[in-house]
């Protein structure tokens, strides 16, 4: 009779509630914004649940037909432009997680159509746009410049869970390209572009295989932002005040800071909001905390006698300041001793692709490892991106 109940109880359990949809994509700091969720389970939701502070409450007075749900979130001002989540509540639980930006671009959600040059939406920069990519067909924008204006483009897509693998073109007023970009920031698109003249221009966005629907949104922002790639160093001891500086295609003007992670935050992951002075929006880069000694390069290091001693654990922060460099460093070790050596540089947002060796003294190869990378040619029509798998030596 016991394990019948128990059963029975089980069989009648709530069920989590899911998350399909999540409109706007982002939050802006300082402000409340109305988020519109779509999914299932939804008419006994509670509440949400985010990974940054902030305040939410369901809007009253609705009817709560389980598919869709209206939430006010509000973030303070001091919350840094980055990559969150959120997860539903309900009384079977927490929903599935749905990644969410805070982002301090005025957003606009698109629903008009939009899939030809003639009717391409009007922009006033800076701005962001939510939308998602139709099958077969391309999304167009419009907007403005003056002749030398700067103005940074980002598809913000697969980097929030998004199926799209976005290209991203700049068009003149005739339909001619003039900027190009795919796979600069993983699969997602983005790029630094100067106006020549005044004039009207357009923005062509699609998916790499004319994909589209409820999975493949996107997030594009447009406006006077950097273009940033890591931090340096890529990784910052906890509790230790550390001088970091931010690296990217178009990071001039982005001076360094000063940082303190947390105690005991080892693993952890805190965003960076990076602006140019005098610049009216942000990007941001992702900082790791670190429980290791956390070492900076010194040059010169690029040659075996030239070697930096280093003494282990650590982790060593480094860069290649030219074409052709070489970085090396020696490391004492006893007999049966265990040395695991890891890169890491797409992990962490450097485009850098890390090669390893482990020699004697003398220059004599003990073991060599280098990332393992995919590139799908003709797969891509399959909807498969390209990875890559940071090389390692384990050594005894």
């Amino acid at each position: 009779l016991v394990l019948a109940l128990v059963l029975l109880g089980g069989s009648l359990a709530a069920k989590p509630p899911k998350i399909r949809t999540v409109r706007p994509l982002a939050a802006v700091p300082g402000k409340t914004t109305e988020l519109v969720i779509t999914g299932d389970g939804l008419e006994t939701a509670t509440g949400l649940w985010t990974s940054f502070d902030s305040k939410s409450s369901i809007v009253a007075g609705e009817k709560r037909d389980g598919k869709s749900l209206r939430i006010k979130l509000s973030i303070s001002a001091e919350t840094p432009v980055g990559i969150g989540a959120i997860r539903v509540a309900g009384p079977g639980g927490l929903s599935n997680l749905e990644l969410f930006l805070i982002d301090d671009l005025a957003v606009r959600t698109v629903s008009e159509d939009n899939t030809s040059a003639s009717t391409a939406i009007s922009l006033d920069l800076p701005c962001a746009i939510d939308s998602q990519t139709k099958a077969e067909h391309r999304d167009f924008y419009s907007f403005k410049a003056r002749a030398g204006q700067s103005l940074s483009f980002e598809v913000m897509s697969q980097r929030i869970g998004s199926a799209l693998d976005p290209i991203l073109r700049i068009l003149d007023a005739d339909g001619r390209e003039l900027a190009f970009s795919d796979d600069a920031a993983g699969a997602d698109s983005r790029l630094a572009w100067r106006s020549e003249k005044d004039g009207a221009y357009l923005i062509e966005l699609r998916d790499i295989t004319y994909r589209g629907g409820e999975s493949f949104s996107y997030r594009l922002r447009v406006g006077d932002f950097p273009l940033v790639s890591a931090p340096y160093p890529m990784r910052a001891e906890q509790a230790k005040t550390t001088k970091v500086a931010i690296a990217g295609e178009s990071s001039a003007g982005v001076e360094p800071r000063e940082v303190q992670l947390p105690g005991d935050s080892h693993g952890r992951a805190f965003s960076l909001a990076t602006r140019r002075p005098g610049g009216k929006s942000s990007s941001f880069v992702t900082l790791l905390s670190s429980d290791l000694p956390e070492l900076l390069e010194n040059e010169p290091n690029n040659q075996a006698k030239s070697a930096a001693r280093i003494r282990h654990p650590c982790a060593i922060n480094g860069r290649f300041s030219s074409k052709g460099d070489r970085d090396y460093y020696s490391i004492e070790g006893q007999k049966g001793e265990r040395l695991l050596i890891r890169g890491e540089t797409r992990l962490s947002g450097s485009p850098t692709d890390l090669f390893l060796r482990l020699e004697k003294p003398g220059g004599e190869k003990i073991a060599e490892a280098e990332d393992q990378s995919y590139d799908p040619g003709k797969d891509k029509q399959k909807g498969k991106n390209y990875y890559f798998d940071e090389g390692s030596i384990d050594h005894t």
